[in-house]
């Protein structure tokens, strides 16, 4: 118990300030809830240590940008020397149940005049948010920190959920604006973040988004051409390199759109002369560009893929062995949405327990 209580003394003012209290929203339950391959079960749980426990359940939390108070995890109404679990006692579950519930329209609202002092439609309010914030102002970074905001200030619930795996999706190679490049600007990192968000929040599938999101305006400002962008979802989805006799064939069914320059704003056309010929690209025939997108979305290797680049991330410190054996895990539950990933990895002992948090933008 004195390490315990050591423990706790040393975290108390640092979590108090930083943890969000973890309250469970009041909206619609939109997921059952799913147990997955290599998670830590709730007697593993119940085993470790107090000490362990509340190791563990910031570990869970941190990742997503907070924690939960020691007055919440522990009842210290007997003081320190006689702590017991509150919280923590089924800490798992309970946060398992919450991160399939949505919020209310009106608890989104709320919410939204806190962090920045407009309601959810963007009306602004009499009061100052928790973050600066001004939709007004057009090249300012403000959709960064509405999205953090977000993160941050949401109780654990699916809306939570959602907002953090599109901005982790954001800043890894599968969904990045490439804001840094001339012909990309804040404005596309805010459309491939919230059409994320709307996708995650439908349950879209990991296939689905992908499909919507090759054909946008955004993917061809990050990759201007016909043979850069159809290169890149090879590569990016797939895994697979040195395409040289694919990409050609697919850059003619991609041949009639193209980005235009600078002073016409960078937009997405087409030029209206549309390739006709048949094209064998990746084992089949495609026609079209939007043939070649569908051929990419729908390909065997694109769940392996999408868990292999999710797993570098959160795993980035564990040998390259051993990352390939937690994507055997985490594949092995057959996940369809990018929710089912970052479940399976964020619940799993191996993170939980063997794991170090990665260091990350927040």
């Amino acid at each position: 118990m004195r390490n315990i209580k050591a423990f706790i003394v040393l975290l108390m003012t640092s979590m108090l300030v930083i943890g969000c209290s973890a309250d469970a929203p009041s909206g619609k339950s939109s997921n059952a809830l799913v147990n997955y391959p290599g998670e830590l079960t709730k007697s593993e749980y119940e085993q470790l240590s107090d000490e362990d426990k509340y190791r563990v359940a910031n570990k869970l939390l941190g990742t997503m940008y907070r924690g939960i108070p020691v007055d919440e995890f522990f009842d210290i109404s007997s003081g320190m020397q006689n702590l017991s679990l509150k919280e923590g006692s089924d800490f798992f579950l309970n946060t398992k149940r919450k991160m399939v519930d949505e919020l209310t329209q009106d608890e989104r609202d709320n919410l939204a005049v806190v962090i920045a002092g407009y309601d959810d439609v963007g009306t602004e309010n009499d009061v100052d948010g928790v973050f600066d914030i001004n939709i007004g102002r057009s090249d300012d970074p403000w959709p960064k920190h509405l999205a953090l905001g977000r993160i941050s200030e949401y109780p654990v619930s699916k809306d939570m959920f959602d907002h953090w795996v599109a901005y982790i999706l954001t800043n890894t190679i599968l969904f990045s604006p490439a804001e840094e490049i001339d012909s990309a600007s804040i404005r596309d990192v805010q459309k491939v973040y919230n059409k994320l968000v709307d996708d995650l929040r439908d349950n879209k599938s990991i296939r689905q988004i992908i499909s919507r999101h090759q054909r946008t305006q955004e993917n061809w400002r990050r990759f201007r051409s016909p043979e850069d962008n159809t290169r890149e979802m090879i590569e990016i989805y797939l895994g697979l390199f040195d395409r040289d006799d694919d990409v050609p064939r697919a850059s003619i069914a991609c041949q009639d759109l193209y980005l235009s320059d600078e002073d016409d704003g960078y937009e997405l056309l087409s030029t209206g002369f549309f390739n006709t010929e048949p094209q064998y690209v990746l084992g089949t025939f495609v026609t079209s560009c939007g043939d070649f997108y569908d051929v990419v979305a729908n390909h065997p290797l694109v769940i392996p893929r999408m868990a292999t680049v999710i797993v570098e991330y959160l795993f980035n410190t564990r040998p390259g062995e051993e990352r390939a054996k937690i994507v055997e895990t985490v594949l092995s539950g057959d996940p369809v949405t990018f929710q089912d990933i970052f479940k399976s990895i964020l619940f799993s002992k191996e993170y939980l327990l063997n794991t170090e948090r990665p260091i990350s933008f927040e």
